[in-house]
Parts: structure tokens; C-alpha cells; sequence
């Protein structure tokens, strides 16, 4: 990290874990702030055009998420060859699949299970396999507390 030191920067979104609270809180812990560190940032909206960027030397670096970095380097090594992994950060829970609440239960209850099996049978199995996903499984909710605690650490500088 300590590479990108006033370097230009890419943020994905203002509201992505990977792609800014992981990176944000980084510096945090460095006691730094993008302002402080980055000659410049910038948000892309997009972990693929983070990536982009990267490639075509638009910016020095990019937070982006692991699971779009692995799809983009199966799909289009071209840009992926451009760019370096300098670091990961720990696992976390990936993003959960939302419905609102004010949805039918039953129609709640058949997308639920049609997330949670569709790696039983073979077309579904084919559709994980492009985007990279084994299957769909009900987490914990402690698996987001490593977010939840970077969000406080942050909020809290």
C-alpha cells in the first residue's frame, strides 16, 4: 500500500465494502485519510471499470472485489495482465441477496430457495460456474462483523 503514496486513486462506490470502507479503513489505521495519502481519488462506480482504469494507466491503483478481479481475468485477461495484486484484505461475507420486506412471504420463500439450490441442478450449475460461485448458503450474522467493525473504527477517526 505504502507503494501508492501519492498516487492517483479509484474508489469503487461510496457504499462498497471492498471497493471503499476496506481501503478507507486501511489508511485509517495507518492514520491516514485518502485526502492525506493519494495525490488524487476518484470514484468509477464499477469494481470492472476500477479495473479498467488500472489497466490503462488512468489511475495508479483501485480497490475492487476479489470474486469481480477473478470473473474479469477468466473473461478479459487483457486488462487483468495490466494489473498487479499489491494486496487482499481478509475474507469477508459477500454481499447478501435482499428482497423488501414488504414482498409476498411466499414469493420471499421461493426466491429464497431458488438461490439456495440452484447449484442442484445443471443449468444453474453453469451460471455459477461464469460468475465464479459455488453456491448460494444462509450465513451468520457474525460473518459481518469484520465489516461492522471497520465501519465503527472508521466512523469513529
Amino acid at each position: 500500500m505504502e507503494d501508492l503514496r501519492g498516487k492517483r486513486f479509484a474508489f469503487t462506490d461510496p457504499m462498497s465494502n471492498t471497493g471503499k470502507l476496506s481501503p478507507t479503513y486501511l489508511l485509517a489505521q495507518m492514520n491516514e485519510s485518502a485526502n492525506s495519502f493519494f495525490s488524487a481519488s476518484i470514484f468509477t462506480y464499477s469494481h470492472d471499470r476500477s479495473i479498467e482504469m488500472v489497466a490503462h494507466a488512468l489511475v495508479d491503483g483501485a480497490a475492487v472485489d476479489g470474486l469481480i478481479w477473478e470473473y474479469m481475468n477468466s473473461t478479459e485477461p487483457s486488462l487483468t495482465t495490466q494489473t498487479r495484486i499489491i494486496q487482499k484484505s481478509e475474507p469477508y461475507g459477500i454481499p447478501p441477496i435482499v428482497v423488501p420486506s414488504s414482498l409476498d412471504k411466499n414469493l420471499k420463500e421461493n426466491l429464497r430457495n431458488i438461490f439456495l439450490n440452484i447449484h442442484t441442478v445443471e443449468k444453474g450449475r453453469q451460471i455459477l460456474d461464469k460468475l465464479f460461485i459455488d453456491k448460494f448458503v444462509v450465513l451468520d450474522d457474525q460473518q459481518y462483523d469484520s465489516v461492522r467493525k471497520m465501519r465503527t473504527w472508521v466512523s469513529g477517526k
